[in-house]
């Protein structure tokens, strides 16, 4: 009971393993769903958003939150020399992952 939008463009390649796509978007998620399970029902969401441009890869995940923590994505990006950005509201929590290929 979590409204969902998402908006992305078709990839045909990430500079990620199968195994780090699975933990990556898998954590993200869960983590996203996770914290809307503390949120009323209906005000439950969460957007997704992805683009590529030449080699930077943007992805963009908020959520209704209260509280969350994000130590095995942030590995992840940064062993790629990403950005990994978390802003925490009263009534929201947002990730930014930022991939420069």
């Amino acid at each position: 009971k979590t409204q969902m939008q998402i908006s992305t463009e078709l990839f045909t390649t990430l500079p990620f393993s199968d195994r780090e796509i699975i933990s990556l978007f898998g954590n993200l998620l869960d983590n996203a769903l996770e914290a809307c399970e503390q949120i009323k029902e209906g005000e439950r969401w969460i957007h997704i958003k992805m683009k590529k441009k030449n080699q930077l890869l943007y992805i963009e995940i908020v959520n209704a939150a209260k509280n969350t923590g994000m130590k095995n994505i942030r590995d992840i990006v940064e062993q790629y020399n990403g950005m990994f950005q978390c802003k925490s509201q009263e009534d929201r929590f947002e990730v930014v992952i930022t991939i420069y290929g």
